[in-house]
């Protein structure tokens, strides 16, 4: 999971998102912005509404075109509903 989940349970399973996020350079030298990855899982996380992602897979691309290139980060992932953990009933009796 991209999120700690300490303390809590996946309540419902959403599916599959996808996000991505891309940069643009000039003969490959000269990069306008950064790609970045917390754009991505972000935008994957809000396309279903989801609390947290898990399975996350992460891909870049590149698309070169004759003066220009596009890097491009690609975040897959389940996302998921969570939910607080009850309480767990203490162990042991009183004396």
């Amino acid at each position: 999971s991209a999120t700690p989940l300490a303390g809590k349970t996946i309540s419902e399973n959403l599916g599959k998102v996808k996000g991505s996020d891309s940069a643009w350079s000039v003969l490959g030298l000269y990069m306008i912005g950064r790609p970045d990855i917390d754009a991505a899982m972000k935008q994957a996380l809000e396309s279903k509404g989801g609390d947290a992602l898990t399975n996350v897979r992460l891909y870049k691309r590149w698309s070169y075109f004759v003066v220009v290139d596009c890097t491009t980060v690609i975040v897959e992932a389940d996302a998921v509903k969570l939910a607080q953990d009850k309480a767990a009933p203490s162990k042991g009796g009183v004396r």
